[in-house]
């Protein structure tokens, strides 16, 4: 590897799935210490938040490089988070295994569709994409427009065979997932997955001593593998059926067909992925083109400015921090759940922070107020503030900065991964209640991990979930431990000597990234 790291301009490109953009953000950020980054986006909402994560870079960064953002064309507004990915009636084993054997049009798994329907949408940024791909030294692509990318930069080859076109990594917000990219992989926990009730399974049952015990966890360990067999043939299903669509696409730009679908991008390409270490990932086969790290922390962090004044008016130390994504809609039952936990905490020493969006505080309010029993005390823009600050409702939370504030007690947690591992980095327990897509592995991990609850359906309960997380002192070492063991995983210098190697032709080293 070179020591000298000459300046290279990179250029990263998000979709406008609504949690991408951040993601993307935190990538510019790091890569700038050393690099001239471009971030690009589709108009809408992508591009506005590309903006405010630049100017907020901008604000409190006191390096020299600076963040460029642009905009790559229209695409269509996407939406993810498939809740849930099986309809609940069809929670019946009998009933899945008759659709397996009788219907052959069965395919519980939403995902690999929705995932082309995303590419077909993004038809308006490809051929800006190839216009702007060349100026660069290096492009890194978010996964949720990976193909788009891809598919530029493989036409610019065959079109102009002369012309200087840039590598392109794939970036993986998500945990790092070995049966993606290798066929077959069954015998392993899953988050890219058909059936969310068998998904969980860490691992298959351990044997019991005892005749009778042991045969019963025999069993069980049977019908375990049964059924994630089952899911991995579901979820292989959806892929292949995918991958016809891919391909009709490329055929439209010239290229060849691939057979695989989004599979032959991560086979294909360098890819970054985060989830890098236990509880993340655990015991995973890294593909030799992988490079999985930890995650990527705020290099210069800012501060909590957008609650000076509630921490302060409310005289606010000890929180209940919830927040369940930006694709998630709570229902009212779980809307309600909520408002009793904000009840349960009033005249004790903790408030109740909910982050939520300001569309989803006007379609929830009515509950709000009537659980609670009066309208808020306070309201602005993009927060309500109830029971004279003991509970506050904001759409704009500085998550990072909060849970490694010490301010956090429990964070109650639909466990998208972003959140995961900025918990764990913040010794916060977590209260868990996924949704979708990664979120139940997530969930899984960090149980296992000794640091999170699992919630009841529904939340029903949450008052008494969220005081047996705050009187576990176990959960709580757990927390220090994780969040100490995470702290040693540099995952800055390995992203960072990657895209050197890889902006300087060598590639030699790709074992060395990951050790």
């Amino acid at each position: 590897m070179q020591n000298a790291h000459p300046q290279k301009k990179i250029l990263i490109v998000t979709s406008n799935l609504k949690s991408h953009p951040y993601a993307a953000a935190k990538l510019a950020s790091l890569l700038a210490e050393r690099h001239r980054v471009t971030l690009a986006g589709p108009n809408g909402s992508a591009l506005s938040r590309l903006q405010a994560e630049v100017k907020s870079y901008h604000e409190s960064t006191t390096a020299k490089n600076k963040i460029e953002c642009i905009s790559i064309g229209d695409a269509a507004v996407a939406s993810a988070n498939i809740r849930p990915v099986v309809n609940p009636k069809e929670y019946s084993p009998l009933r899945i295994i008759a659709n397996v054997i009788f219907n052959p049009n069965y395919n519980p798994s939403k995902l690999p569709s929705q995932y082309e329907q995303l590419m077909d949408d993004q038809v308006g940024t490809y051929e800006t994409l190839k216009k702007i791909i060349p100026q660069y030294d290096l492009v890194y692509a978010v996964h949720s427009c990976a193909p788009t990318v891809c598919d530029a930069i493989e036409s610019l080859q065959l079109e102009s065979p002369t012309l200087s076109v840039p590598q392109c990594i794939i970036f993986s917000s998500l945990p790092y997932e070995s049966s993606f990219i290798y066929k077959g992989l069954w015998k392993k926990s899953r988050y890219i997955l058909a059936l969310p009730h068998v998904s969980t399974y860490g691992y298959p049952v351990k044997p019991t001593r005892g005749f009778v015990r042991g045969i019963v966890a025999y069993v069980l360990y049977l019908i375990q593998l049964f059924w994630m067999w089952l899911d991995c043939h579901l979820t292989e299903k959806a892929w292949r059926l995918s991958g016809i669509r891919n391909d009709k696409r490329r055929a439209e730009r010239g290229l060849p067909p691939v057979f695989d679908g989004a599979r032959y991008y991560w086979r294909s390409y360098p890819v970054l992925s985060l989830g890098g270490v236990e509880p993340y990932i655990g015991h995973d086969i890294i593909a030799e083109n992988v490079t999985v790290v930890n995650q990527i922390n705020k290099r210069e962090t800012g501060d909590l400015k957008r609650l000076y004044d509630w921490i302060i008016r409310a005289r606010v130390n000890k929180i209940i921090y919830a927040s369940f994504g930006t694709g998630t809609q709570l229902s009212d039952d779980e809307t309600v759940n909520i408002a009793k936990l904000a009840v349960s905490l009033k005249d004790t020493k903790y408030c109740l922070l909910l982050s939520l969006q300001k569309s989803e505080q006007v379609r929830l309010r009515h509950i709000f107020d009537k659980v609670i029993g009066s309208h808020p005390t306070s309201a602005g823009s993009g927060f309500l503030e109830y029971m004279g600050g003991d509970f506050l409702i904001d759409e704009d939370v500085p998550q990072e900065n909060l849970l490694l504030s010490n301010k956090v007690d429990v964070f109650v947690s639909h466990m998208g991964f972003g959140s995961f591992t900025e918990g764990v980095n913040g010794g916060v327990p977590f209260v868990t209640y996924p949704a979708g897509l990664d979120q139940y592995h997530n969930e899984a991990r960090a149980i296992e991990a000794g640091v999170a609850i699992k919630a009841n359906p529904k939340m029903e309960h949450l008052d008494i979930t969220v005081f047996d997380a705050l009187w576990n002192d176990s959960m709580k070492e757990n927390c220090r431990q994780l969040a100490s063991d995470a702290a040693d995983f540099d995952s800055s210098q390995v992203i960072l000597n990657m895209a050197d190697d890889i902006c300087n032709g060598d590639t030699s080293e790709t074992d060395s990234w990951f050790d």
